[in-house]
């Protein structure tokens, strides 16, 4: 892997590598804490050698929630890391809600009515038609957000 991404690095772009019979791209950067970013359309899996952190971190994406369930992207994400580390454990550290809104045409005023603790949250609009919420204090790209 360490020659895919020094790989990727020289050319600044990410470079394939075939895990468990699934390709991954390793990215030419690692994610914060971790060495190694492999990326997958179903999602990513961080890995590193410290000692203060997990050695894997893995984070699927809404497509492999969505399409696979929660319980077969969990499935997955553990049969490739295990495909090349067998002793592998798996832990949950965070669970994001996901619901599907399609159809639903949401107004401003829609936001008196949600429940949360934050005290911040931020209106997107695209020519008077609203596109999203997003509540929490990082409200411009970090924040939890709706519609």
């Amino acid at each position: 892997m360490e020659s895919r991404q020094a790989a990727g690095g020289e050319a600044n772009m990410a470079q394939p590598v075939t895990i468990g019979g699934v390709e991954f791209m390793v990215q030419a950067h690692g994610w914060p804490q971790y060495t190694f970013l492999l990326v997958h359309p179903y999602g990513r899996i961080g890995i590193t050698t410290s000692e203060q952190f997990p050695t894997y971190r893995v984070q699927p994406l809404s497509v492999a929630l969505l399409g696979l369930g929660a319980a077969g992207a969990v499935d997955w994400f553990e049969n490739a890391v295990r495909s090349f580390d067998p002793t592998a454990e798996f832990h949950v550290s965070r669970l994001d809600l996901c619901c599907d809104v399609q159809g639903w045409s949401p107004t401003p005023e829609v936001e008196r009515l949600m429940v949360c603790r934050s005290r911040h949250s931020a209106h997107y609009f695209d020519e008077n038609v609203l596109t999203g919420l997003t509540f929490g204090k990082r409200t411009t790209g970090g924040g939890v957000v709706g519609v």
